[in-house]
């Protein structure tokens, strides 16, 4: 499948409905409007289950390929050496506003779902989706610029 980049998801979206392009791939939220008007087909979720935001959609496992599973993420970051007691703080703080049922519900809308993971557990996260980026970028054939 050719790859062709856009600056963007609005173009990219108004040349798949002009039919120019026969497919994307694209957050969920910003697709799913013209799904629901009925300009688009949603085929398939990168992720590994289905979105509530649109229950019926097959994830790509689903559909019959186990190996695409890939989802957007969001991390807090700090600076290099912060002490460890304000990491704790930092992360008490977002347990606190995450619980809140008025957060919860605007992570809903956005189609998000907070995982919870901290610490060493998201280090370990970042090590694994850098090494399948490593091995994504090895098998496409990509040179460092």
């Amino acid at each position: 499948m050719p790859t062709v980049l856009y600056k963007g998801t609005g173009p990219a979206l108004v040349d798949l409905m002009g039919g120019q392009v026969s497919g994307m791939i694209d957050p969920l939220l910003s697709s799913l409007p013209p799904v629901k008007a009925g300009k688009l087909k949603a085929l398939a979720i990168t992720g590994s289950k289905r979105s509530a935001l649109a229950p019926d959609v097959p994830t790509f496992a689903e559909a019959g390929y186990p190996e695409v599973n890939f989802s957007t993420w969001y991390g807090l970051w700090g600076p290099a050496g912060l002490p460890a007691s304000v990491v704790d703080k930092l992360e008490a703080a977002v347990k606190r506003f995450v619980a809140e049922p008025d957060t919860r519900a605007w992570f809903e809308r956005q189609g998000l779902e907070p995982s919870g993971v901290s610490g060493a557990r998201f280090r370990a996260f970042i090590d694994q989706e850098t090494a399948k980026s490593r091995e994504i970028v090895k098998l496409a054939n990509i040179a460092e610029q």
